[in-house]
């Protein structure tokens, strides 16, 4: 895996570097303690850390990791630009 990847639609790089470890922009997490987190990033793939992926059967795949976690990773940085 590069240190790049597609994230709905727009190239971005990890924010620690790592080219093992994943990012995301988009976390949903419920209230309850432990909180629940859900990354709902579209990528072109799935990172190796996610154990459940899904993705659609068209010719540029989009696909999302549905596993949950008590955390989502770090944000993804925009090239150019941090991305809120």
């Amino acid at each position: 895996m590069s240190l790049f990847e597609t994230v709905d639609g727009k190239t971005t790089q990890a924010v620690d570097g790592d080219a093992n470890g994943s990012c995301c922009n988009l976390c949903r997490c419920t209230r309850s303690i432990p909180p629940q987190c859900q990354c709902t990033d579209i990528k072109s793939s799935c990172d190796s850390s996610c154990s459940v992926c899904r993705c659609t059967r068209s010719i540029l795949p989009q696909c999302s990791c549905m596993d949950i976690k008590d955390s989502c990773a770090s944000p993804c940085l925009e090239l150019g630009s941090e991305r809120l």
